[in-house]
């Protein structure tokens, strides 16, 4: 989970073209990142059940 946040956090430091409507943000980031990483431990199996889960 730290990873996906570092990397989110990296992405939008070094591309300020990640905004508009939903812009990606410290809350959204805060947000995302357990979501991604329930998806992961809970299918780390099967690459296919993983990319249903995301």
């Amino acid at each position: 989970q730290k990873r996906v946040g570092r990397r989110l956090r990296q992405c939008k430091k070094n591309h300020k073209g990640i905004g508009g409507k939903n812009k990606l943000t410290a809350k959204m980031i805060d947000k995302l990142t357990p979501y991604y990483g329930l998806a992961i431990r809970r299918n780390f199996d099967s690459v296919e059940r993983l990319r249903d889960a995301i």
